[in-house]
């Protein structure tokens, strides 16, 4: 049975499966995430024209629409074939580590994922499972490439290396790995919420942008583009300082953002049906919220930090994505408005994958216009 049908059936009973004992409702879904991933990936359909109208160009590269699907869906570089088939605009592999990793596993549920689906919310403490960035190179490096559809990768320093020193080393070589496999863009993540680390704050950040730039600008053979995915719980306040610190270290882009752990403050727009899973989730496992309830937080921040770019004038070129939230052509409309130059989906993805299946990005195509 494809993927496209799965979803739409599974949609049919995700409600009724979401009521069930929590714990219950956990390990099916963790473990039917998997499995759905693992059929996703190496599936094909129709090439979908992308209208030309949503072009777009950053840092020399050309992406076919400013939609693109965000880390954590492909982790292991795999999927490359079928956002290219389905009309994404580019696309991103990771977030993955030095070190092969099989994530997170508690009360026996691996890789932990709670969807809500009548709040248009997810939850999930997968904790990084990843293959290691040299299995996932050796990939890329054998993969096909089209001309014109951008592949990136989001990568993180390894949570399980606890020397700084060797922290940077091993996050840097994997960077040149995937420079060497043909990449066009990376991301590191300073804002995972499901490794037990907290996201760097003020010097910290500021010594870990400044030494990961420098340390890969020295090494790498071509240049890259960078960009700093942060999270869509950074105080507003924060944006600017945050910004400056992108401009003067290098960098070429910042992501708002990661998935939430604000908790207390998503429980109100979760579905009175659902929140004794979201409770249980939350109480248990804790990791990141993702979907509907960061549309606000990612459009304020991304803004915010456009209006950084304007008012700080960086030497380079530098460009905001979008990433929490996004689900329909308004919400690309509202991010092109503000000057967001790029979008990802994640949770939106899925729920569009339920509706529309392989034609899910021609679906919003259909609805939007942006020059």
């Amino acid at each position: 049975m494809r993927a496209d049908t799965i979803a739409r059936l599974e949609k049919r009973v995700r409600p009724l499966l979401t009521r069930l004992a929590p714990d219950y409702a956990a390990a099916i879904y963790s473990r039917g995430r998997r499995e759905f991933l693992k059929k996703l990936v190496d599936e094909t359909s129709e090439v979908v024209k992308v209208p030309e109208h949503l072009a777009t160009t950053c840092w020399g590269l050309n992406f076919r629409s400013p939609l693109f699907n965000g880390a954590g869906m492909f982790k292991n570089g795999k999927g490359y074939r079928l956002s290219q088939f389905q009309g994404a605009g580019a696309f991103l592999g990771g977030t993955s580590l030095w070190n092969k990793h099989d994530g997170n596993t508690k009360l026996d549920i691996k890789n932990p994922f709670a969807p809500y689906p009548h709040s248009k919310v997810a939850s999930n403490d997968l904790g990084l499972p990843n293959d290691g960035d040299l299995a996932i190179a050796l990939r890329y490096e054998k993969m096909h490439a089209v001309e014109g559809f951008p592949k990136g990768h989001s990568v993180m320093e390894s949570p399980q290396i606890k020397d700084p020193r060797e922290k940077l080393d091993r996050l840097v070589q994997g960077m040149l790995l995937y420079v060497e496999a043909g990449i066009d863009l990376l991301e590191s993540n300073y804002s995972c919420p499901n490794t037990g680390e907290e996201q760097p704050k003020d010097t910290e950040l500021y010594g870990k942008l400044q030494r990961t730039a420098q340390e890969f600008r020295s090494r790498s053979p071509r240049y890259v583009p960078l960009i700093a995915k942060m999270s869509n719980d950074t105080p507003i306040e924060q944006v600017p300082e945050i910004m400056g610190m992108l401009f003067e270290t290098g960098w070429d882009g910042v992501n708002f953002g990661n998935s939430s752990k604000q908790y207390d403050k998503h429980r109100e727009h979760i579905h009175p049906k659902e929140r004794a899973l979201y409770d249980f989730f939350c109480d248990e496992f804790g990791g990141g919220v993702t979907g509907a309830v960061l549309k606000g937080p990612s459009l304020m921040l991304a803004t915010r930090a456009v209006q950084c770019i304007e008012e700080q004038k960086p030497e380079q070129e530098f460009h905001v994505i979008r990433t929490g939230g996004i689900e329909n052509a308004d919400d690309l409309v509202l991010s092109n408005h503000a000057g967001i130059s790029l979008n990802q989906w994640v949770t939106g993805y899925f729920e569009a994958f339920s509706h529309d299946g392989h034609n899910l990005y021609q679906e919003i195509y259909k609805k939007i216009k942006i020059k």
